[in-house]
């Protein structure tokens, strides 16, 4: 088994689309439970694109963006 040290760039930008999408969530109906852990899993993903060097961005097309 290999180790890899960075994550791939193409692996994070598809991941801050993921983030980017759980906006659409907010305007709709979820029991709290289900709020929960969606707000648990969306700060599980921006915690991998943080560490790895970049951040989410919501107002242009790119989804990620160097720290």
């Amino acid at each position: 088994m290999t180790h890899i040290k960075t994550t791939e760039f193409k692996a994070l930008y598809v991941l801050g689309e993921i983030v980017r999408d759980f906006e659409k969530l907010h305007f709709l109906q979820m029991q709290d439970k289900d709020q929960n852990q969606l707000r648990k899993a969306r700060k599980i993903l921006e915690h991998i694109i943080y560490k790895n060097g970049y951040r989410v961005v919501y107002r242009t097309q790119q989804a990620i963006c160097k720290k």
